[in-house]
């Protein structure tokens, strides 16, 4: 994979294993299917279509159907068959395991992991403190209290050691570079 993920895990922390996906946006139709707004780092491994369950409130769904197509994303869930029932998941997070999508556990973060890290060249150079993240639908940005903002793709990201709370990274900012 040639980027680094930020995951989120279900905010209960029943499930370790759980991650947030996105969010449930509106309803679809009278049979109460689900709008979902998927977060821009995922829309990439989506591509081979959704899991067969989905985590809503750390209660297990079973999916029905599903069409992914970039922001045009709609689940139907298993018992949940009219719009009212549906108009009671608006606005809900929506999780998946995180085995679904086979990706290395080394690469993945949360921002709570990466918060408040050191963040240094390969020569040392202290470049700032990580504050948050900022995404787009290319890839995820580190962003420090100064507020440059680093690509959080491998490329850029040569080691994050979470003992030492440091990042070292291979990226300069040049001045004629435009976001």
């Amino acid at each position: 994979m040639a980027r680094l993920l930020n995951l989120e895990i279900s905010e209960k922390k029943t499930n370790e294993n759980l991650i947030e996906v996105g969010l449930i946006s509106g309803i679809q139709g009278l049979k109460g299917g689900l709008r979902v707004t998927v977060y821009p780092e995922f829309f990439l491994l989506f591509d081979t279509g959704f899991p067969e369950s989905v985590f809503i409130d750390d209660n297990e769904f079973i999916l029905t159907d599903s069409y992914f197509h970039g922001k045009k994303t709609r689940i139907f869930l298993q018992n949940i068959d009219n719009y009212d029932k549906a108009k009671e998941f608006l606005d809900k997070k929506i999780f998946i395991n995180k085995n679904f999508f086979k990706i290395n556990d080394k690469d993945v973060y949360s921002l709570e992991q990466l918060a408040d890290m050191t963040v240094k060249k390969k020569s040392g150079e202290l470049v700032g403190v990580v504050k948050d993240f900022y995404s787009n639908p290319f890839c995820s940005y580190l962003l420090l209290d100064n507020e440059e903002l680093i690509p959080f793709i491998k490329k850029h990201i040569l080691n994050i050691d979470s003992s030492l709370r440091t990042i070292t990274v291979d990226w300069e900012w040049e001045e004629d570079d435009e976001f």
